[in-house]
């Protein structure tokens, strides 16, 4: 799995974004670090040889800062601080690892039912994911993290499948 993000998340579910224009700085990825740019991909992204791994391009950097990086500061700190901490949960909640000791890995003949999927990220973490699928197929799993940049329960009232909707 690769990362889709960190940014605050409001009760209803909805998210500040752009929150300290003058903190929005651009850095065209030269404090970006190797390994986020391999465990952080972009689907516009080239694909990087020497690690195997589709890379993003520095705009795209530049957007997760501004865009939710700034909302997440305060917690987080100034932008590699904010890309190390999502460094380290990557690490710390390791999806791959989780699914893999539950048996699941990436197959196309074999499938497994989201019940399965949270199961498994259940009993890695103590804590159910949310698991979201398009047309049949799994899309991400998404764990909620507090201000303590810990795992916790996720929002009241949010669905923790949309996978039925496909």
């Amino acid at each position: 799995f690769t990362i889709h993000g960190l940014w605050p998340e409001y009760n209803n579910g909805l998210w500040p974004e752009f929150c300290d224009a003058a903190n929005a700085t651009t850095s065209g990825g030269a404090d970006d670090s190797e390994q986020q740019k391999c465990e952080w991909p972009s689907f516009k992204g080239s694909v990087c040889p020497a690690c195997m791994c589709r890379r993003a391009d520095a705009g795209f950097w530049d957007h997760e800062w501004q865009r939710h990086g700034t909302c997440a500061r305060p917690i987080t700190g100034d932008r590699p601080s904010f890309f190390q901490a999502v460094m380290r949960l990557h690490e710390k909640y390791d999806l791959d690892v989780a699914l893999s000791e539950a048996g699941i890995e990436p197959s196309s003949a074999q499938t497994y039912t989201s019940a399965r999927l949270s199961r498994a990220v259940e009993d890695a973490f103590g804590v159910r994911p949310m698991v979201s699928c398009f047309k049949g197929q799994l899309l991400e799993l998404w764990l909620c993290v507090g201000l303590d940049l810990k795992v916790g329960l996720g929002l009241p009232g949010r669905r923790l499948s949309i996978c039925d909707r496909w």
